[in-house]
């Protein structure tokens, strides 16, 4: 810049308080920039986003592994953060925009319950990049289920837990957007009240996704998604769904199982979570229309917020509705339950093949087993299919790594690892 022009901006914008250069932008110091043309205009652009140098990180300390990051924890400032590197994202730019963007439209909107970023970094070693999130210390839904199970009871997991899951879905999908890794492992607690993360895969609801590649973890995955249709914002409703079904039993879905090609077949071929407690049945009838077959059936996430928030009314006014004597029943009959049904311990049952990480899913070969069983446009599938006729052993589920990495979609995990450890989130 010329001198005439610098001293213009410094009038206007002042002096950095890092460098002491003057600013050319509204907080927005060339100097302390990353100096990759395309992350300095996005930062400029958003204005209070700030590019934050690693070293200004003090006591960093590793929490987890993801399959697609990296989760440390910091101090900035003298506040906790969480640092989460992108593993292998030094050339891919735009996908790691594309995330921070999700994050910060949300947020520009008065977001509810949703993880907020306050900067962007990058680790000098590798040059990957770093998305710097609040802290927040009570760990993904998952874990505090395990560990909470019999604490919160139903009023609270459906005026708590559920109405804030569903709201912060619901500030998503207002933005058309769709988050489409949506389970229990990117949900992080505090208060009782949950906050999405985990928006690495967070896409414009009319954007065609340029890859044919699923990530996701597998129960938690729409029927028509493993048939390879396109994510729209019913894919998530089903997530939410399997969510709550989770939140009100305790037990994970399908955690005596593995989650293998054989599981795939028969959630297409209909099969759903059965609860073994007694839940209101205006409640049941809701999840159970999120897992409806037919995308098209299912509710809003803004449908469910409003229909949670009325049942909070009623519960709170202590008001005689359908709801209401309907959760008194449910109450008084699971006190009749076995311990191990109503407190349920599924770390000593869990299958060894129960897998609650994101990860590639091996879309292809489900669909094309389904392709001709499917019924019109709801993704139905024959009576006549016979599972036992097919070739499974062929199909074998595995992690396969390397085409992971190979994908260009980077995955983040944010607070345990893959999205199902304590610590968060």
């Amino acid at each position: 810049m010329l001198d005439k022009e610098l001293r213009e901006a410094c009038k206007e914008f002042g002096l950095c308080s890092k460098c002491h250069q003057p600013n050319i932008g509204k907080d927005w110091c060339k100097s302390c920039t990353r100096g990759n043309p395309e992350v300095d205009q996005f930062i400029q652009k958003q204005q209070t986003l700030k590019w934050i140098p690693y070293k200004n990180f003090i006591n960093t300390k590793h929490l987890a592994d993801g399959g697609f990051s990296t989760v440390y924890k910091a101090k900035l400032n003298g506040e906790k953060v969480v640092l989460k590197k992108l593993n292998g994202s030094q050339n891919t730019t735009k996908d790691f925009l594309q995330e921070v963007a999700c994050h910060k439209l949300l947020f520009k909107k008065g977001t509810e319950f949703i993880v907020e970023c306050c900067g962007i970094s990058e680790y000098p070693d590798t040059k990957e990049y770093i998305m710097v999130m609040k802290y927040i210390s009570g760990g993904n839904l998952r874990q505090y289920l395990q560990d909470n199970y019999n604490k919160p009871n139903f009023e609270e997991k459906i005026n708590f837990l559920l109405w804030s899951i569903a709201s912060g879905l619901n500030t998503i999908h207002q933005q058309k957007l769709i988050h489409k890794d949506f389970h229990s492992g990117n949900i992080i607690m505090l208060d009782n009240f949950s906050y999405i993360t985990d928006l690495g895969l967070c896409k414009p609801a009319n954007e065609a996704s340029k890859e044919n590649k699923i990530f996701g973890v597998m129960p938690y995955v729409a029927p028509e998604i493993l048939l390879e249709k396109p994510y729209t914002q019913a894919s998530d409703i089903y997530s939410f769904g399997i969510i709550a079904y989770e939140v009100l039993s305790g037990l994970p879905p399908y955690y005596d199982r593995e989650h293998d090609i054989h599981l795939a077949v028969e959630v297409c071929k209909g099969l759903r979570p059965q609860f073994q407690i007694k839940i209101p049945q205006l409640l049941e009838d809701l999840i159970k229309r999120c897992w409806d077959v037919d995308p098209a059936q299912r509710p809003t996430a803004q449908e469910i917020k409003r229909t949670l928030q009325k049942w909070e009314e009623e519960i709170s006014k202590k008001e005689s509705t359908e709801f209401t004597q309907q959760l008194q029943e449910a109450e008084e009959h699971n006190k009749t339950l076995p311990d191990e049904i109503k407190y349920p311990d599924t770390t000593k049952k869990k299958n060894p093949g129960a897998v609650y990480t994101s990860r590639l899913l091996p879309t292809g070969e489900i669909s094309r087993l389904l392709q001709k069983f499917q019924s019109s446009e709801q993704y139905k599938v024959s009576k006549e299919f016979d599972i036992n006729n097919l070739n499974l052993d062929e199909l074998n589920f595995q992690e396969q790594e390397q085409t992971s990495q190979e994908a260009k979609i980077i995955q983040p995990t944010y607070g345990t690892p893959g999205s199902s450890k304590g610590g968060n989130h």
